[in-house]
């Protein structure tokens, strides 16, 4: 789905992970590591909704700030040119995002808003 064409369904996919990382405390190595290199790209794109999703989803899956064991387990897993990517990430893009201190509004947190 993170490849998919329409940009709607390639948020949602980046939401889902948000959702199951915030959602989820023990999550397997093969989860971490075929998501984080399916988002990487995805913090290069040119549309900013998708660009926005997918860091945010990647801070969340890393849960950096507070726990470190999902970096060192992503960074060890992931072959050296994405272990490269996820190490500028980290030093560049993360500290940005957490600076911004922002609350993301997840789709899966609220799919049936009663507004419609």
């Amino acid at each position: 789905a993170i490849q998919h064409s329409s940009l709607e369904i390639r948020v949602l996919a980046c939401d889902a992970i948000y959702y199951i990382s915030q959602n989820t405390q023990d999550i397997s190595t093969l989860f971490l590591k075929m998501t984080t290199s399916e988002l990487l790209p995805l913090t290069k794109e040119k549309n900013t909704s998708i660009k926005f999703a997918a860091e945010v989803s990647l801070v969340s899956l890393m849960k950096s700030g507070k726990d470190q064991n999902r970096y060192q387990t992503c960074l060890t897993s992931l072959d050296t040119s994405s272990a490269s990517v996820l190490s500028e990430f980290h030093k560049k893009s993360i500290p940005r995002i957490l600076e911004r201190n922002e609350t993301v509004a997840c789709e899966l947190d609220n799919p049936f808003p009663t507004g419609l």
